[in-house]
């Protein structure tokens, strides 16, 4: 399917604050509840404006869920470590506005602005 003018939208407005933000804080490893911790603290401090969930750690998703459930909507959160445009398109659908991948797997970037988010 076509990407729509909406989505382009809104990939354009996250690449611009994660421009703005210039530094995305990366949590990896460890629990996902402790994962979630660190994520509410960075989002709760003055200048962290964006949050990475990598997706190689344990409860991933749940992490992910749960912070851009209830970080404050200034906090851009988005996941890394993609390693196939399923796990791209689970992230979005888990509340992630950006998606990571360090090897562009088949299908990723078009699963990514399909659903609104910047796929990097």
């Amino acid at each position: 399917s076509a990407i729509g003018e909406a989505q382009m939208h809104s990939v354009c407005g996250v690449l611009k604050r994660l421009e703005a933000a210039r530094v995305v804080a990366v949590l990896r490893g460890g629990h996902p509840q402790r994962i979630y911790e660190r994520g509410m603290e960075l989002g709760a401090m003055q200048g962290c404006r964006a949050i990475e969930v990598a997706l190689d750690t344990h409860g991933a998703m749940d992490a992910l869920r749960a912070l851009s459930r209830d970080l404050p909507a200034s906090v851009a959160v988005g996941a890394a470590t993609a390693m196939s445009a399923g796990e791209a398109a689970a992230a979005v659908r888990n509340g992630a506005m950006f998606v990571a991948s360090p090897v562009n797997p088949k299908g990723f970037v078009r699963a990514c602005h399909e659903r609104g988010a910047l796929a990097i």
